[in-house]
């Protein structure tokens, strides 16, 4: 089986529980991207003097950007459907008041 295998899991959570769900998840979103600077910075460095190494570098980046992508797309998703939720929910509530 592959150690590295990706897979989707979904919670429950109350409403207002979203938004501090969702800064977890953006927290661990921006922990593989520190030291990007420095990495890029490396890469810079080592382009024009071994191939080896910039393929190496160039993979440590991309895993970086692929866990950071992974995680920010399921924040902002968190993010959109309380969004949504909110909305649906303040709308309903305003025709209510109108009707009644």
């Amino acid at each position: 089986m592959n150690e590295n295998m990706k897979v989707k899991i979904t919670y429950t959570v109350e409403l207002e529980q979203v938004p501090e769900a969702a800064s977890k998840v953006l927290d661990r979103a921006l922990s593989p991207l520190d030291g990007f600077s420095d990495k890029v910075d490396k890469l810079k460095a080592i382009k024009d003097v071994s191939v080896d190494k910039t393929i190496k570098q160039i993979e440590e980046i991309r895993k970086s950007m692929y866990e950071a992508e992974l995680l920010l797309s399921d924040s902002s998703n968190m993010l959109m459907g309380y969004l949504n939720t909110i909305s649906a929910k303040e709308e309903a509530d305003s025709q209510e008041n109108h009707e009644g």
